[in-house]
């Protein structure tokens, strides 16, 4: 069975496997990507749409600090 990254905007929420993206859209209620396991994807990662990839989000100053 396939890997779906389940996400909420771009933001992977949760990780499943499904028969079909339908499937797995229909559980969560939400958009869900596939994956392959030769990808590392956890919660919290961001899905770029147009590479299709999967990455850390890069955290931005704030001038706080």
């Amino acid at each position: 069975m396939p890997n779906y990254a389940h996400l909420a905007g771009n933001v992977v929420q949760n990780i499943l496997v499904a028969d079909t993206a339908e499937d797995a859209e229909l559980v969560t209620g939400s958009r869900c990507v596939p994956y392959t396991t030769e990808q590392s994807v956890n919660a919290g990662m961001v899905y770029d749409d147009d590479t299709k990839e999967f990455s850390w989000p890069v955290e931005t100053p704030t001038g706080d600090e």
